[in-house]
């Protein structure tokens, strides 16, 4: 999918939407804060995208007037969102409630942190949790979204491929790291968790992403070490693939490349650009540098969760070679990461927030 919006006049709001399947008509759903659900079908030609090869038929445009929306020019906030996803595409900022910023937060580990995230959209118009189960595409047109003052975003963002959006559309940089073998312990548990559970929006999301992985850990007992290493000694090419070093493949390696030992200097270079980096044990250092750089107070020390019984786990799989091989690049990259955070915090901790920032990772 690939959408953007070129002109908010109050009145009048256009755009365009191009689908994964670029013959089929975009359909959009706008909800205004009243409760109202207005249903709308592409209504404007765009010959552009036709020219362009990106739409078979070039109805992808559209038009929101107050033909359609009589209030428009009054609404200080309405969501335009594609009507089966629900995707966002555009949500009018409103400057009482929302943060004029963008920021990025990219976070590699297993859990989404729902309680978090939750907090920190509230401050802004546009939000995007877990970006990364959408296509490449969608991910860019989010991202790279130049009519929107306010949006926040998050998930496993691959830096190489999209840093160069983020840093063009000036958006605020973040990036929290777990432990790897925690956030290993994390991921097996949250796999046969949700596997068992009635589906949800969001248990679907975390499905697709470990999909490859759930027929080999339903087969694994956690609570035995045995046999947790026959079932990691019997992962195929492409479940070692999606399990191997994923913090090092987000910050230091494109999608379809292989991770390897010289991937960790890259990411290392790779977070060295962003304005705050910082480790899940000492989240309220981040929350503090993050909030001081953005100028707003959205994230709180105590919003981090963790899944009960996942350190047990964590201790259990850290006696088992094959996880240190699994995770080599990814335990490389925490160690330096937060032993560049310890330093920087011990010797700068009357600083202000900017120069901890550029001691981080530098």
């Amino acid at each position: 999918m690939q959408f953007n919006i070129d002109v908010d006049s109050g009145g009048t709001v256009c755009g365009w939407l191009v689908l994964d399947n670029p013959s089929e008509t975009p359909e959009f759903k706008i909800l205004t804060e009243d409760g109202r659900e207005v249903k709308l079908r592409s209504n404007v030609f765009r010959k552009d995208l036709y020219d362009l090869g990106l739409h078979a038929t070039g109805m992808a445009g559209f038009q929101i007037d107050e033909a359609l929306i009589p209030d428009l020019p009054s609404l200080t906030s309405f969501t335009l969102a594609e009507a089966t996803t629900g995707l966002p595409i555009y949500r009018r900022c409103d400057p009482s409630r929302h943060v004029e910023n963008k920021v990025v937060l990219i976070e590699t580990g297993a859990m989404p942190q729902v309680k978090l995230l939750r907090e920190v959209m509230a401050h802004f118009s546009l939000q995007y949790p877990m970006l990364d189960r959408f296509p490449m595409e969608t991910i860019a047109s989010a991202l790279g979204h130049h009519y929107s003052k306010s949006t926040f975003a998050s998930g496993r963002i691959n830096w190489p491929r999209f840093s160069g959006i983020l840093q063009s559309k000036a958006f605020v940089t973040t990036a929290v790291l777990s432990d790897p073998v925690e956030d290993l312990a994390e991921r097996l548990m949250l796999i046969k968790l949700i596997s068992r559970q009635s589906s949800t929006s969001v248990t679907r999301s975390l499905l697709e992403r470990h999909a490859i992985l759930v027929p080999a850990v339903e087969g694994i007992d956690l609570n035995d070490e045995k046999s947790i290493l026959k079932g990691l000694r019997g992962l195929s090419r492409e479940q070692r693939h999606l399990i191997r070093s994923p913090m090092t493949a987000t910050f230091g390696a494109t999608p379809d490349e292989i991770v390897q030992r010289r991937n960790v200097s890259i990411a290392l270079d790779n977070l060295a650009q962003m304005d705050a980096v910082g480790i899940k044990s000492r989240f309220d250092d981040f929350a503090a540098m993050a909030n001081g750089i953005i100028g707003v107070p959205m994230f709180r020390a105590d919003a981090i969760e963790a899944l009960s019984g996942a350190s047990e786990l964590a201790r259990s799989l850290g006696k088992i070679a094959l996880v240190a091989d699994l995770l080599d690049e990814d335990i490389a990259l925490y160690s330096f990461v937060a032993n560049a955070i310890a330093t920087a915090l011990g010797t700068a901790q009357e600083q202000d927030v900017q120069t901890v920032k550029h001691a981080y990772i530098r």
